[in-house]
């Protein structure tokens, strides 16, 4: 999972969240978006990626 992009960095993985915002916006959607990212240990530094993230 790792090499396909699953846990990494928002913008550097495989889920395009630019469309999906898009679509949320078209149907109008008014609810809470929840974005969980897993680090597994020894992968990653999750205080640079959580700041990356903000």
């Amino acid at each position: 999972m790792i090499a396909t992009g699953v846990f990494s960095e928002l913008s550097k993985g495989s889920v395009d969240f630019k469309a999906v915002l898009e679509v949320l916006k078209e149907i109008n959607y008014q609810g809470w978006i929840v974005v969980e990212q897993d680090v597994l240990p020894g992968i990653g530094q999750p205080l640079k990626s959580a700041i990356y993230n903000r």
